[in-house]
């Protein structure tokens, strides 16, 4: 994958707002949120899976386990509508 996709600073500043806080503490360092929604958004591009994810966005563990939450919790559906209306081609799930 030579381009991977990536939030523009506009997409990114409509998301920012909706994503609960960045957790900080204990144990690893938690990946950065940005750096997440850009592996979501690779894998709803180009249907690779979620272990086919470069190491540049961490562990995929991580990844998928961040989009499920917030899934669960409703909030990847005001998430899509900020994406689709971006011009960023991606599917309703992964």
């Amino acid at each position: 994958m030579s381009a991977l996709p990536r939030l523009t600073d506009a997409q990114w500043e409509r998301i920012y707002p909706l994503l609960p806080p960045q957790k900080r503490g204990s144990g690893r360092p938690a990946v950065d949120h940005r750096l997440v929604m850009e592996g979501i958004v690779l894998v709803m591009r180009t249907g690779c899976s979620w272990r086919a994810l470069p190491e540049r966005f961490g562990p995929w563990q991580s990844i998928v386990s961040r989009y499920r939450r917030w899934c669960k919790e409703g909030l990847w559906a005001h998430i899509l509508p900020i994406l689709q209306s971006q011009d960023v081609l991606i599917s309703s799930s992964a």
